[in-house]
C-alpha cells in the first residue's frame, strides 16, 4: 500500500512482486524487516546483498503511521544487518518526492547521483 499512493507508478500485481523477491536467486529472508501494528503489516524494508554493498530494494510505511520513527528504525536495523554480513556499504535509490531524504541522511547516508526523467506525451 506504501507504494500505491503514486498516481504514475503502475501497480505491480502481488505474485509478479512475490517472483521477483521472494523467488530470487539469492534470497535471504533475514534481509527483510517487517514493522505491525497489531495483526497489520505496516512497514517493510528489504535489503539484497551485492558483492560490496546491501541494495535497499525496498522501504515502506502505510501513510497511517509515518512520523512515527518505523522507518528508521527499520533502516538502521537493515544497516546493521547487512554490517553484520560484512559488507560495507549501503545503498538506494529514491524518488525526491517521498519527503524521506532527511531519513536518509539522518543516518549517515549522502547523494552520490541524481538524475531527471523526462517525458513527452504522444
Amino acid at each position: 500500500v506504501a507504494f500505491g499512493e503514486w498516481p504514475d507508478r503502475e501497480r505491480t500485481p502481488y505474485e509478479d512482486w512475490r517472483a521477483v523477491v521472494f523467488e530470487r536467486e539469492g534470497f535471504n529472508s533475514d534481509n527483510m524487516l517487517v514493522a505491525t501494528h497489531g495483526d497489520d503489516v505496516v512497514g517493510v524494508c528489504y535489503v539484497v546483498d551485492g558483492e560490496r554493498a546491501g541494495w535497499v530494494n525496498s522501504l515502506g510505511v502505510d501513510k497511517a503511521h509515518r512520523n512515527r520513527g518505523i522507518a528508521q528504525v527499520l533502516l538502521a536495523r537493515a544497516f546493521e544487518g547487512t554490517r553484520s554480513r560484512g559488507l560495507k556499504r549501503a545503498e538506494l535509490a529514491t524518488d525526491s518526492r517521498t519527503g524521506a531524504l532527511g531519513l536518509y541522511e539522518n543516518l549517515g547516508m549522502h547523494v552520490t547521483q541524481t538524475y531527471e526523467d523526462w517525458l513527452l506525451e504522444l
